[in-house]
């Protein structure tokens, strides 16, 4: 886990930058001993972040829709690994018909 100074650092940002991030609820740091704490889903978060600004001249509005769709995305597969692992295996029969 990296501090915040550690996280900007890591991702060639300034605290201003950061704390801008962390108002729009893009990162969202674990609070260790009253401090926030990166994770390394963080960093690669703040280089997507960054990158999508950068490189892509996507504005904060864009990042948000982006970050948004993300998280929709991964939910979902969360959700449907869950269910799959709850499933009991098919018959190879049920199987072909489902898959047409």
């Amino acid at each position: 886990m990296l501090t915040a100074q550690q996280l900007c650092v890591e991702l060639r940002i300034d605290k201003n930058v950061l704390e801008l991030w962390m108002s729009e609820g893009w990162l969202l740091p674990v609070i260790q001993d009253g401090a926030p704490r990166y994770s390394e889903v963080d960093i690669a978060r703040g280089r997507l972040i960054r990158e999508l600004g950068e490189d892509f001249g996507v504005n904060a509005e864009g990042t948000a829709i982006i970050l948004d769709l993300l998280d929709q995305l991964y939910g979902v597969r969360l959700a449907l690994s869950r269910v799959s692992a709850g499933q009991p295996a098919r018959p190879e029969p049920v199987v072909r018909r489902v898959s047409r």
